[in-house]
């Protein structure tokens, strides 16, 4: 039987983008709470690291609120989007942002103009069969650079013309069209964030700098956050692995991606970087086409007190130990422990298991090996 694996189905590695949070107990780690002069408003925990992580003010604009709850959830109103906190999310994703493309269409009374009309496939870019619209060229860049469907979500119009400025809807912004802006700036989006402050009329007052959160400015998150290098090549010697690292990103829907090579493995490389505070996670394939054994096909003989190495790109070597392992059907997979908050150094490693479901094109278990940091 033809068996490839598919370690980056999005049943699995959805959760991986539920990064660990920021933290402020190093001078070489981001600060967990900032305030921003502009708007006299503080950001900090989960909202900081979900603006930081995607794009900061050029994606997002700046606060315009403090947190506040509404229906029972965490709020917090920024210039361009509107996050909400849902911490018991079992995905362990714990920010999302509001529909405010889809509100704004509704709220401007369009939804039945014709750019809103589903679309057939175009010849290029590419198609959404979801919502049946088409996205290309400046727009779907700027699209898949940026979060994809987790910042935006789909789109929900064509591009068109829309007060003079080129624009198209998704669901949870306007992207414009701005070709007299320097690059990075040629796409924006609109300021729907502050439209919805006033319609929904939130308290905006700036509040006093308090003095112990620092001042916002570009180079509190420039370079490296971590203490420990990324890392480069992973050693398993209870069952003969030696493998260099692939750093990857998300797919534009979102979802990590899977390594190129089959003998090698994946961080995601906007995650938490091994030997940090957090669950870090590395995927690998397990078998090859036609059942050809590939990096983690042994994984499931680790056994409490094996030793798993990573080589840093600095050389540091790291040594992780085998807590203990688990299988579980891909419905029901245990988020929170793989991807969520912690305050340990784990290494989890991730492959497939099970038994090949051809509905699927993918098997139907997963296997995870948990070990935390011994030595540095």
């Amino acid at each position: 039987m033809h068996r490839v694996l598919i370690i980056a189905s999005s049943v699995l590695i959805a959760s991986v983008a539920a990064l660990a949070p920021i933290t402020a107990d190093a001078d070489d780690h981001h600060p967990d709470e900032v305030y921003f002069e502009k708007t006299g408003q503080y950001v900090g925990g989960e909202f900081l690291r979900f603006w930081v992580e995607h794009g900061g003010v050029r994606i997002f604009g700046y606060p315009l609120t403090p947190v506040i709850e509404q229906d029972g959830i965490e709020t917090q109103y920024f210039e361009r989007h509107v996050m909400e906190l849902h911490e018991d999310n079992r995905d362990g994703e714990y920010i999302f942002l509001r529909r405010l493309g889809a509100e704004a269409r509704d709220d401007r009374g369009i939804a039945d103009r014709w750019p809103f009309d589903p679309d057939e496939k175009g010849d290029s870019g590419r198609f959404f069969a979801a919502t049946q619209q088409n996205m290309s060229g400046t727009f779907l860049r700027f699209w898949e650079e940026n979060g994809g469907s987790r910042v935006f979500g789909y789109p929900i119009s064509t591009t068109f013309r829309h007060y003079g400025t080129r624009v198209q809807f998704t669901e949870r912004a306007i992207l414009e069209h701005r070709p007299g802006n320097s690059s990075d700036w040629r796409v924006l989006s609109e300021r729907l964030g502050t439209e919805a402050a006033e319609r929904d009329e939130v308290d905006t007052s700036p509040q006093e700098h308090d003095g112990d959160a620092p001042v916002y400015s570009a180079d509190l998150f420039d370079g490296n956050p971590h203490s420990f290098a990324p890392p480069s090549e992973i050693r398993i010697d209870r069952i003969n692995v030696t493998a260099d690292f692939e750093h990857v990103g998300r797919t534009p829907d979102g979802v990590m991606k899977a390594p190129a090579g089959w003998n090698n493995v994946a961080w995601f490389e906007p995650g938490t970087v091994p030997g940090e505070q957090g669950n870090s996670v590395v995927a690998g394939h397990y078998d090859a086409p036609g059942g050809v054994p590939a990096i983690f096909w042994n994984l499931d003989r680790l056994s409490r007190g094996d030793h798993v190495t990573i080589i840093t790109e600095e050389d540091e070597e790291l040594v992780f130990e085998v807590t203990g392992s688990q299988q579980f059907h891909i419905n029901n997979q245990p988020s929170s422990r793989i991807f969520g908050r912690t305050d340990d150094h784990n290494l989890n490693l991730v492959t497939c298991a099970g038994s090949w479901d051809t509905s699927l094109g993918m098997y139907d278990e997963r296997l995870v090996v948990y070990t935390t940091l011994v030595s540095d």
